[in-house]
Parts: structure tokens; C-alpha cells; sequence
């Protein structure tokens, strides 16, 4: 079932634009594998009924990963649904819908709370992410749960890039960030106190694949041969020594008040 929405401009953002530049970045795809790797480990026993995935990308969560009835997937950009639900294949009396348009003006169809919200690699692409926090709040029943990814601001390709006089400081934007319209990157700290604010309780936090360079400097390497995909794999598993300087943070948040 798919339900339409005004896609809009509520986040003033080139959607078109974020569209072509997110195609054009192959490493992404690399680190997508690998993210969804750490994000799944991190929801293994979590399970429920209701599940909502915000942004599904190009290959949807639900393909590893499914509710029990009712699987919600809100995505701006139809053609990246079109891709990320191509496909798709659910159980017998499993229903899916597709919301084309902004979490921020989602509303449950039936009234009815969820016990999961999925917030890869969204945080960061937000104006106001206090508000998409506080909506997926807001959506989920007591001892529901919210899976965030975000870009970390700690990140070792970061620090690397400090070091060497390429960022001014770590609250600089890096070219790639510019590019795909992200507003911001997080400390484990500032994911946390964000999470918190918005009525969470933190269950899990870590952070994932500890990436050496940027994602144009990583692509080359693999390229040149320099590296290849055992020498990732083999980055990914370094990262459980470094647990505040992976690429990315990844939280799982419960709602416990009703």
C-alpha cells in the first residue's frame, strides 16, 4: 500500500541534487555494507509488531530485518524507494507502506504506537534534529526503541585530516559532507545528550568501521590496489580497540515513560 504525500521542501534541501551526488559517491556503498552490518548486530534480539524506517536508501532494512505485521518506510526522494524496496518480499499477513514525504509530518495511519523507529544516517541531514527525535518519541510505545546512525565527528579520517592542516577544526565541514547537504557530525557525547533530551534512555552506544581516509581517498586506494576488501573487513573488526573514533556512531535509545 502506498500512501502519497506533498514531497515539499520542508528541510530547504536540493532533493534532486542530494539525489545525483549520493549515486555518484561508490565507496558509499562499501560503507552502507558495512554500517548495516553493525546496525544489524546491534538490533539482533530486538524484535516487535510496528517497525518505521526513515530513508531507506537503496536497499531497504526490511530486506535483513522485519517486524512481525506492520513495516512503515518514509523516504522523500520516490526514486530511491523505487530502488531501496525493489523486490521486497514479506511474510503472509505482513503489510507494507510507503510514505513519500518527511518524517516530521508522518502520522500513523491507525493511531496505533510502534515499537521501532530507524534513523540511519539521517540525524545528520537534518536542520532541526531535535524535532525528528522528538517525533519518533513520540510514535513509539513505552520499550519501543530508536536505532540512530550518524557521522562521528571523531571520526579517524577527521582526526587524520586536522592533523594535517586540511580541516580548521572538527566542526569543519568536509567536501563530501558540503556536498551531500549534511548540517552536522556528533560526538559520542552529543548523539547521547540528544537522545536523552528528547526523553530516551541510552541502551547501547558505539561506533563503527573506523575509516582511514575520505571517501574519494578510500575509493582510489581500492582502485590502485593499495587496499581491498579483506584489509576492510579487517579495518571493521580493528574498530572494537577504538571505540570513539569509528566513522560512525550508532545508538539504540529506549522510550520508557508511557
Amino acid at each position: 500500500m502506498i500512501q502519497g504525500m506533498d514531497d515539499g521542501d520542508r528541510t530547504k534541501r536540493d532533493l534532486h541534487r542530494y539525489r545525483e551526488r549520493y549515486s555518484s559517491l561508490e565507496f558509499e556503498r562499501i560503507q552502507e555494507a558495512f554500517r548495516r552490518k553493525k546496525l544489524l548486530g546491534i538490533m539482533l534480539g530486538h524484535d516487535g509488531d510496528r517497525a518505521i524506517e526513515v530513508g531507506c536508501g537503496e536497499k531497504s532494512i526490511f530486506f535483513d530485518w522485519l517486524p512481525k505485521e506492520y513495516a512503515v518506510v518514509v523516504e522523500p526522494i520516490r526514486e530511491m524507494a523505487e530502488i531501496g524496496l525493489q523486490g521486497l518480499e514479506f511474510q503472509s499477513g505482513m503489510t507494507l507502506e510507503f510514505v513519500n514525504g518527511f518524517f516530521e509530518d508522518f502520522n500513523s495511519n491507525d493511531g496505533r504506537l510502534f515499537d521501532t523507529v530507524i534513523l540511519s544516517s539521517v540525524l545528520h541531514e537534518m536542520n532541526d534534529p531535535n524535532v525528528v527525535l522528538r517525533k519518533a518519541f513520540t510514535l513509539l510505545r513505552p520499550g519501543g526503541a530508536v536505532f540512530i546512525v550518524v557521522t562521528n565527528q571523531n571520526s579517524i579520517h577527521r582526526l587524520i585530516g586536522l592533523s594535517m592542516g586540511l580541516l580548521a577544526d572538527l566542526n569543519e565541514r568536509t567536501q563530501t559532507e558540503i556536498e551531500m547537504q549534511q548540517t552536522s557530525a556528533y560526538t559520542v557525547e552529543s548523539i547521547q545528550g540528544l537522545a536523552v533530551s528528547a526523553g530516551f534512555e541510552i541502551e547501547h552506544i558505539s561506533t563503527g568501521f573506523p575509516k582511514l581516509l575520505t571517501h574519494k581517498q578510500m575509493k582510489a586506494a581500492l582502485e590502485l590496489s593499495v587496499i581491498d576488501l579483506k584489509f576492510l573487513n579487517q579495518i571493521y573488526d580493528l574498530g572494537e580497540f577504538l571505540p570513539s573514533n569509528g566513522s560512525e556512531i550508532f545508538v539504540k535509545a529506549v522510550r520508557r515513560s508511557a
